[in-house]
């Protein structure tokens, strides 16, 4: 090796070197460019998959909404009630074919991704039947059946989370399903008391729905103060600790609204009903 180096001009050492020097060049921007395209796809199948985990909450949603209104209907029984209950209904099979139509890519590519959905397609298959039996005012098994659809749905988003790649998008998942499961909790306990109200009746079941519910919005509580950081920390504590927010948790603590509740049951004429608690637990 020395002796053929020792034959070549400087002229000719220097064109070797930059040759070399090329070829090495070369071959590190087709690494980055590789990197890059690999960066490029798992970006691009994070926002599909993220798509998905927010049809997937939609879906969680528009039933939570169905389940408090049927039960508000299943205890009223009033026309505006049920009306109420078509209109939404609509509302939740739009967000099933959502789904569907978000899901149809994915599913494809993964069995993961279809053995999951498969399991709240079936599920919601079941749907039309209870259906029939609200409009019958006979479906005593139907805030059973929304709380296990909508557990499904936040179940599965929770489990196809782990597929997110990049590390700032699933520290924000987390974070958005511990709200999601906040949500479902706050919807759990309207839809009890709705029910009650609309029913004039508190069983002891209920009331201890009712607490364990208030028990794991508590506790919810405390996992998202842990978890959310910076000015979100700020907007959450800012929300919880305003006037308004005390003025519905003394409401709806629980030794308070079962008070209430056994109150308006044995005083009918207490002004207090379904309609004007929805007003305020909306607010």
């Amino acid at each position: 090796m020395n002796r053929l180096l020792g034959r070549l001009s400087i002229i000719q050492l220097s064109l070797l070197t930059s040759i070399i020097l090329m070829v090495f060049i070369f071959i590190l921007l087709i690494q980055n460019i590789a990197n890059k395209w690999q960066e490029s796809q798992t970006l691009q199948q994070d926002i599909a998959l993220i798509s998905l985990l927010d049809a997937l909450e939609k879906v969680a949603h528009n039933h939570a909404v169905e389940r408090g209104l049927t039960a508000g209907f299943l205890g009223s029984g009033s026309a505006e009630a049920k009306n109420k209950v078509l209109a939404q209904r609509q509302k939740a099979d739009a967000s099933i074919q959502h789904l569907k139509s978000v899901s149809d890519q994915l599913t494809k590519n993964s069995t993961k991704i279809s053995k999951n959905l498969s399991i709240l397609f079936d599920h919601n298959a079941k749907k039309a039947a209870l259906r029939t039996q609200v409009d019958k005012q006979a479906a005593p098994g139907a805030f059973a059946f929304y709380s296990k659809l909508n557990q499904i749905a936040l179940d599965i988003a929770a489990n196809l989370s782990s597929q997110i790649k990049h590390p700032v998008l699933s520290k924000d998942l987390n974070i958005a399903f511990l709200l999601a499961q906040y949500k479902e909790r706050l919807g759990q306990n309207r839809g009890k008391i709705n029910g009650t109200l609309a029913k004039k009746q508190l069983t002891s079941v209920t009331q201890q729905n009712i607490a364990l519910y208030n028990s794991e919005i508590d506790l919810l509580n405390q996992y998202l103060i842990a978890n959310l950081q910076g000015q979100q920390l700020q907007s959450f504590n800012s929300i919880i600790q305003s006037a308004d927010s005390r003025k519905i948790n003394a409401i709806t603590n629980t030794s308070t609204i079962l008070h209430l509740l056994k109150a308006i049951i044995t005083l009918p004429s207490l002004c207090l009903n379904e309609v004007s608690f929805n007003t305020q637990y909306n607010n």
